[in-house]
């Protein structure tokens, strides 16, 4: 999260950490609308990705995003984070 009065995107990562299944055909189909970035971005201003780690990445995953968007570009001042479970 930040402070800005009137941040320019919103960023989201997506976890599905939940293994097997995989989605089906159709649901990875809808998933992969999601992602497709100059669509989202137009649409709703939103920068989204997807994460679906096997277990042993599980932890080398949420560090890779927890430092990319975790800090402010000075690279020191930290971010608060928001999370929601569906």
């Amino acid at each position: 999260m930040t402070t800005k009065p009137d941040p320019d995107d919103i960023d989201c990562v997506l976890w599905d950490v939940q293994m097997p299944p995989p989605p089906s055909p159709a649901d990875y189909s809808k998933i992969q609308a999601l992602f497709h970035k100059a669509t989202v971005r137009a649409l709703f201003n939103v920068d989204c990705y997807f994460e679906r780690p096997p277990p042993v990445q599980l932890i080398h995953r949420e560090a890779y995003w927890k430092g990319f968007f975790g800090y402010c570009h000075d690279g020191v001042t930290a971010k608060g984070f928001a999370e929601v479970q569906i």
